[in-house]
Parts: structure tokens; C-alpha cells; sequence
């Protein structure tokens, strides 16, 4: 697994859609997730952020969204095996953050912020 799939993977591990940010089709249902595509060198810190997108009264579901990716990193953060080396993916500071969306005030979104280094010879 290359670093842009294991990002992708990484977004994905909470079975629910997840796109680049530049690429979110047309009618997408929701939930959702969105993410920053980037790569770096060996140990490049990176802080890409991506985003919990529901659509609901209550913020219930994207609480439970957000736990969810806490449990998956928990407080030490996670390696992940990639080609040629690991992915070491950490909670960024802070690591959500609550956003409305003007358009649609049924839409509840997640600003998740992590701190990403690849430990690989490119």
C-alpha cells in the first residue's frame, strides 16, 4: 500500500464514504468524510485535516463519528504499514473541532486535525 492509499484506508476505517476534498461527487448521501491529500519525505511532520460530514437535528451521529476515530488512534496514535516503511498517525491539537454550516443548519461537521509522518526512504 502506497502513502495515498494507506491515507485513504486510514479515512475509510470507519466504513462510511470517504473522499479527497477536491473530489466529493455530485449528491453525495451523507455521512460523509473529506480529507487532505499529502506526502511527504522521510520524518516531514504534515497536519492535514479532514472533516466528519452528517446531516441530522442532533449532533449524535457526528459525536459518535468522532469517538470512533479517537478509539482508532487512541492516545498514543497509531503505525501503519505502508511500502517501504510506516505511517505514523497522531492526534493533532486540537483534534476536532465543531463547524455549522450556514446553508443548512442540519449539517453537522467535524474538523478533524491530525500530525502525520511517513517513515519511508521517499
Amino acid at each position: 500500500m502506497d502513502k495515498e492509499q494507506a491515507l485513504h484506508a486510514f479515512w475509510s476505517s470507519l466504513n462510511i464514504p470517504a473522499y479527497e476534498e477536491n473530489s466529493v461527487p455530485d449528491g453525495t448521501a451523507f455521512p460523509y468524510i473529506t480529507y487532505q491529500k499529502m506526502s511527504g519525505a522521510f520524518e516531514d511532520i504534515l497536519n492535514p485535516t479532514g472533516s466528519i460530514w452528517t446531516r441530522k437535528a442532533s449532533w449524535d451521529d457526528a459525536d459518535g463519528l468522532k469517538t470512533s476515530f479517537e478509539s482508532v488512534l487512541g492516545y498514543a496514535g497509531r503505525i501503519f504499514k505502508i511500502d517501504g516503511g510506516y505511517m505514523v498517525v497522531k492526534r493533532g491539537v486540537p483534534f476536532a473541532q465543531a463547524m455549522s454550516d450556514d446553508s443548512d443548519k442540519m449539517i453537522k461537521r467535524y474538523v478533524i486535525n491530525l500530525t502525520i509522518e511517513f517513515l519511508t526512504a521517499q
